[in-house]
């Protein structure tokens, strides 16, 4: 899963231009636009799903979490809309993997109480080997 990971962070890093980027557990200072997106790599599981004859065939499940900021719900909605065109359906070349459409995280837009407002996605990504 390590790879996969920093497949995701490097294709964002390498990427995506239109805001700054908060990667998980690393330090990040707000910038004063207020628009920037938040990456979080969550594991789900790992199961053998075929075997090969010695080690099995392994599939990674995980979910990578994108939370989008801006000073207003609008340009927070806008930038996941923007978030889904880069990220969705995207085959992620050196870990046999599959990121799937996005999805609300089903919290809606939060007021974070500081004039920034946040939007989170879900998408699943499927790894194969």
């Amino acid at each position: 899963m390590k790879s996969l990971k920093i497949e995701l962070e490097t294709y964002f890093s390498t990427t995506w231009v239109a805001t700054p980027i908060q990667y998980q557990g690393a330090t990040f200072t707000q910038p004063t636009d207020g628009l920037w997106v938040s990456l979080v790599f969550i594991p789900i599981d790992r199961v053998t799903y075929a075997y090969d004859g010695a080690n099995g065939r392994k599939k990674d499940s995980v979910q990578f979490k994108v939370f989008c900021y801006a000073d207003n719900p609008t340009k927070a909605l806008g930038l996941d809309d923007d978030v889904r065109t880069f990220l969705e359906c995207w085959k992620i070349p050196n870990n046999d993997a599959q990121t799937y459409n996005g999805v609300p995280d089903t919290l809606g837009i939060q007021d974070l109480g500081n004039g920034i407002f946040e939007v989170a996605s879900l998408y699943d990504i499927e790894s194969y080997g």
